[in-house]
C-alpha cells in the first residue's frame, strides 16, 4: 500500500472516523509526511510506529481527533514535547491557517521538525527548543498560548505543571492520555491543577479506527493565573507530583 492512492482513501476514512473532514491537499500532504518520516526515522530515531496503516492511525488520526472534538480554542497554540511532531504537525496540516509552536529539547528531533515544516510549507508552524519547564519562567513565553497540548507517557500532574504555566487565562490544556488514567491519576493531580490555575473540565474518550485502542482527552481550564513559584524544576516537579 506504501503511500499511494489506497492509503489516501484509507486515510480519508480514518480521519472521519474521528470527525475531521480532510482536504485533497491535507491527505497528501499527511502521505509525504509519513513517507518522510519513516525515511529519516532510519537514521534518527523519531518514532517505534513505522507501517503505513500504523502511522496513519496511530499518529496521524490520534492528532486529528483533537479537532474531530473541537478542543482546541482560537488563537495561537503550543504542543509540549513534541518528538516527532504529534499532534502539532498534523493539526497544523488539517488546519493551515492554525499558529502552533513545537516545543522539543532534544536537538536532533529539532532538525527533523525544522526540516519537514520547510519540506511541507508549514508557514504557521514554529519549532522552540527548549524544556517547558524552563519557558513557563519567561515572560517571552508565559501564559502566552491559547491552547497546550502534550502527547507524552508522563502523570498527569507533571504534563499540567509543564503545560499551564505556557496557557492564557482562558485557554485550555488537553492532556492525551491512554486508554485509562492510571488508578488515581486524576485524583493525584487534581490539587496540584488547582495551584496552577486550572480546572479539570471534562474527560473525552476516542475510540481510534481500526479497533487500534483507545484514547482519553483530560481538559484542562486555565481559570486563574499560574503563581509566580511555578514551574518548578524538572526533578522537583516528578519528585513532589507524586505526592501533591
Amino acid at each position: 500500500m506504501a503511500w499511494g492512492q489506497e492509503w489516501l482513501q484509507d486515510m480519508d476514512n480514518w480521519a472521519r472516523a474521528v470527525g475531521v473532514t480532510l482536504s485533497t491537499g491535507a491527505l497528501e500532504r499527511l502521505a509525504q509526511l509519513g513517507e518522510e518520516l519513516v525515511e529519516y526515522n532510519q537514521r534518527v530515531n523519531l518514532t517505534a510506529i513505522t507501517g503505513p496503516s500504523a502511522v496513519g492511525i496511530k499518529h496521524f488520526a490520534d492528532s486529528l481527533s483533537l479537532i474531530g472534538r473541537n478542543l482546541l480554542p482560537p488563537g495561537r497554540g503550543v504542543d509540549v514535547g513534541t518528538g516527532g511532531g504529534f499532534p502539532g504537525l498534523v493539526l497544523a496540516i488539517a488546519a493551515p491557517d492554525r499558529a502552533i509552536d513545537l516545543v522539543e529539547a532534544n536537538q536532533k528531533k529539532v532538525d527533523w521538525l525544522s526540516y519537514i515544516i520547510l519540506r511541507l510549507g508549514l508557514e504557521e508552524v514554529r519549532v522552540v527548543r527548549g524544556r517547558a519547564e524552563e519557558l513557563g519562567t519567561s515572560a517571552a513565553w508565559r501564559e502566552r498560548y491559547a491552547w497546550a497540548t502534550a502527547r507524552a507517557v508522563a502523570p498527569l500532574a507533571v504534563l499540567a505543571e509543564f503545560c499551564l504555566p505556557l496557557v492564557a487565562l482562558g485557554g485550555h490544556l488537553v492532556a492525551m492520555k491512554g486508554p485509562t488514567l492510571e488508578e488515581g491519576e486524576l485524583e493525584t493531580a487534581r490539587p496540584l491543577v488547582g495551584q496552577l490555575g486550572g480546572r479539570i473540565r471534562e474527560l473525552v474518550s476516542v475510540d481510534l479506527p481500526e479497533g487500534a485502542g483507545q484514547r482519553t482527552l483530560v481538559v484542562v481550564e486555565k481559570v486563574r493565573p499560574t503563581p509566580s513559584q511555578f514551574p518548578r524544576t524538572m526533578n522537583r516537579i516528578k519528585r513532589l507530583s507524586r505526592g501533591n
